[in-house]
Formats: C-alpha cells, structure tokens, sequence
C-alpha cells in the first residue's frame, strides 16, 4: 500500500535527477518509489546523525556570534522582577482587557 506525499518542486527535481543518475550507474532503472524508500531506510538507520544534521542547520547563529552577542550585554544596575517586566511590557490586567475586543 503506497500513500501520496507533497514535496516542493525543487525536491522533485531533485529525486528525478537521482533517479537519473542511479539509472546511469546501476544500468537499471528504479522508481521514485524505491529511491525515496531507500533513503527513508537509511535515514532511519542512522538517525542520530541525522537529527544532529537537522539541529546544526537549524541552529541561527555560530556559537562565535552567540558569543560575541552576550558580549554586548550591560549590567545597569537596575534590579528587576519578571513581573516589573511584564507589567511594562503588557500593562496591567485591567489593562489588558480594555484592551481586548
């Protein structure tokens, strides 16, 4: 039993061209089918690399630049409560619901 799956445009070209290629150097032709099971499997066998694959590139900033960032942060002296923060950025309850429809 197979199941349909969207995937962008540039991903289909890209398994057509695969599918090319496995073509040229197995001398036989597979479908899309058995390349995307294929990689599926072997994805799944190697998981760990791939999950650490997916975290680094999601990952906005090198730790260099995260670095640099917290360099630009000052201490004003200032103490402060979570609730002074919302308050200032929120306001208060009341506040709020005149602000809602």
């Amino acid at each position: 039993m197979s199941t349909s799956v969207k995937i962008e445009e540039e991903d289909k070209e890209r398994l057509e061209k695969l599918q090319a290629l496995v073509t040229l150097k197995a001398g036989q032709k597979l479908t899309q089918q058995e390349i995307l099971s294929t990689l599926i499997r072997e994805a799944y066998e190697k998981s760990d690399e791939l999950v650490e694959k997916i975290l680094k590139a999601s990952v906005p900033m090198t730790d260099q630049e995260y670095e640099r960032i917290l360099s630009l942060v000052e201490d004003w002296g200032a103490e402060t409560s979570w609730e002074e923060v919302d308050r200032t950025l929120y306001g208060t309850k009341a506040e709020v619901k005149r602000l809602r429809p």
